[in-house]
């Protein structure tokens, strides 16, 4: 559900939106297209958010690709480490489409 209120916010503010529906497959589409904006969810099946970042950031051309972080986690040594990942910003979760609208326009202007 979250995956497909990403998408029509992304597309209805004219940007093309490649989705993934867990890690392994957010990995396969970052190898095989160019991306300017990483909307990350924390909590996935399989990987974790943050386990695929880290394998995202280990790509060279995507070490300063904007990356948003979905997350319902509120426990502040957890968000720290994903700082370390160069996690430009976060959404708490459920994301109103007003803030998502927000985030995706300031990274993709």
């Amino acid at each position: 559900m979250l995956r497909v209120a990403v998408r029509i916010a992304v597309e209805a503010l004219g940007h093309q939106v490649i989705d993934a529906a867990n890690g392994d497959e957010a990995l396969d589409a970052a190898r095989s297209n160019n991306l300017d904006l990483i909307i990350l969810d924390w909590v996935m099946p399989g990987k974790s958010g943050l386990e695929t970042l880290k394998e995202l950031r280990a790509m060279p051309r995507l070490l300063e690709t904007p990356v948003v972080l979905l997350t319902v986690v509120k426990d502040a040594q957890a968000i720290r480490e994903a700082g370390v990942y160069n996690v430009r910003d976060n959404l708490s979760k459920p994301a109103r489409p007003d803030r998502l609208r927000a985030k995706i326009q300031k990274y993709l202007v």
